[in-house]
């Protein structure tokens, strides 16, 4: 393999290290983080399994988000339903699932499967123009709502653009300048551990854009906002129950 290749194995490698082991990182000061005091938002289910269930809410519907801006809502929710979609299918090829040209083959599960699966494959197809669509929508947000604009950083718009730039040319790979599909299978399949590296498809700078900005927000990733992806879990104001008449909260401290 060239250099150039060797550089795009090795930024892969070193965004794969630097998200999992910061990402791993935030999520242990997270669990190590004494929370002494019951502090839900009210109204709060008052059971273990009602605070469970409202973290299931926030984190796959957005709940309190909706209640809030209904705009917000539309758009945040439109963008990661689009990113949950493109994570699903880029990952049909490093788990080295079949392929036929350039999409899933379904034909080896049988007939029956096929004609389930393939209609509804075929329609998350559609949703990848609409993840440039929300980013812009979040942007505009952020630039033109004045008590928004107020508390944004730099970094704030930064992700959003470096959203934009890899769901702007994921869009364009798709419909407009489609790469050579096979040696960017070959390339990302080999990436992965106990496999032999093939080269980077040079000749596709479009895909070696998209791939970097990739990498580039994996390494940003446990170091930004976008983190709330896990610490909604780890929220004491959704995630505790609201019963401290029914259960007495003791502090380390005070036991002694």
């Amino acid at each position: 393999m060239n250099p150039i290749s060797w550089f795009f194995v090795g930024l892969a490698y070193v965004a794969g290290a630097v998200f999992a082991l910061g990402f791993g990182w935030k999520l242990w000061s997270w669990l190590r983080t004494p929370n002494p005091l019951i502090i839900p938002t009210t109204p709060a289910p008052t059971t273990a399994v009602g605070a469970a269930a409202r973290v299931a809410g926030e984190a796959l519907f957005f709940k309190s988000l909706f209640r809030g801006n209904r705009w917000t809502w539309f758009f945040g929710y439109l963008m990661h339903l689009s990113i949950a979609v493109a994570l699903m299918r880029h990952a049909v090829v490093p788990l080295g699932v079949p392929v036929g040209g350039s999409d899933l083959d379904f034909t080896a599960l049988g007939p029956a499967l096929n004609d389930l699966i393939r209609p509804i494959w075929d329609a998350t197809f559609r949703l990848g123009p609409l993840f440039p669509i929300a980013v812009i929508g979040l942007l505009a947000r952020r630039a033109w709502v004045e008590r928004t604009r107020y508390i944004s950083y730099a970094a704030d718009y930064a992700i959003l653009l470096l959203l934009l730039g890899i769901g702007g040319s994921g869009v364009l790979m798709k419909y407009v300048w489609e790469p050579d599909v096979d040696a960017v299978h070959h390339f990302v399949f080999g990436l992965n551990p106990g496999h032999p590296f093939a080269p980077a498809p040079l000749g596709d700078p479009l895909f070696l854009v998209h791939f970097s900005l990739v990498m580039t927000l994996m390494m940003v990733f446990p170091f930004s906002k976008l983190l709330h992806a896990g610490g909604i879990f780890f929220s004491p104001t959704r995630n505790q129950p609201d019963n401290p008449r029914e259960v007495r909260h003791v502090t380390p401290w005070a036991s002694r």
